[in-house]
């Protein structure tokens, strides 16, 4: 369905990326989840979310999918990505904490997420080529996922040791922690927070295999 080599090289590796957290997911926490949290289906009043819509998705799922699944649509169409995720994943941590284990599959299932769209719209051009609501973020979901690789590919060629996660989400999820276990005041926390994010972004946080 995909015939431009390239693509298809891209689109297996954002497979390929999801496989190596698969066996991880039964051992997070799991609950009934919404399974589509793009901006249509997110009810909103000035800058408080209100309220979901369409449940057609709704499984028995790891918890951390639901927040997979959203974070693609707030990264599309951003000069930096990353930056998107990290403050949405950081107001989620504050209502639903995160644990360790479920930031380091995230990056994993925000690759999965984005091949599986693709792979769904390549397969619905075939059904109904012409119908203007299937395909309206399918160059947005290729960007964005071409984007994830060239980083993971700077990363790769750092010759890092052990598996280069999510980092700046794991740096992130560390200091909120040490805000909570520390009583760090907001404005020394966003300060060491920026700083942090900057140097993982060019370094990558690492953990041992």
């Amino acid at each position: 369905m995909v015939n431009d080599p390239e693509k298809q090289a891209l689109l297996a590796w954002g497979f390929d990326t999801w496989q190596q957290s698969e066996s991880k997911l039964e051992s997070l926490p799991w609950q009934f989840i919404h399974g589509d949290m793009n901006p249509e289906n997110i009810l909103v009043r000035g800058d408080q979310v209100t309220g979901l819509v369409d449940f057609g998705d709704s499984c028995f799922n790891p918890v951390i999918c639901d927040l997979a699944i959203c974070l693609p649509y707030m990264m599309m169409d951003r000069s930096d990505p990353l930056e998107a995720a990290v403050a949405v994943t950081r107001a989620y941590h504050e209502i639903r904490p995160l644990t360790e284990a479920e930031l380091c599959v995230l990056y994993s299932l925000i690759c999965g997420r984005l091949a599986t769209t693709i792979a769904v719209s390549t397969k619905r051009r075939l059904i109904d080529p012409d119908n203007p609501n299937w395909f309206g973020e399918e160059e947005s979901t290729w960007s964005l996922l071409e984007q994830l690789n060239m980083r993971r590919q700077a990363l790769n060629r750092l010759r890092l040791p052990g598996s280069v996660v999510f980092f700046r989400l794991v740096v992130l999820l560390q200091l909120l922690l040490h805000r909570v276990r520390h009583r760090v005041v907001v404005a020394e926390f966003h300060r060491e927070a920026t700083l942090a994010l900057a140097h993982a972004l060019e370094l990558g946080v690492v953990v041992a295999e």
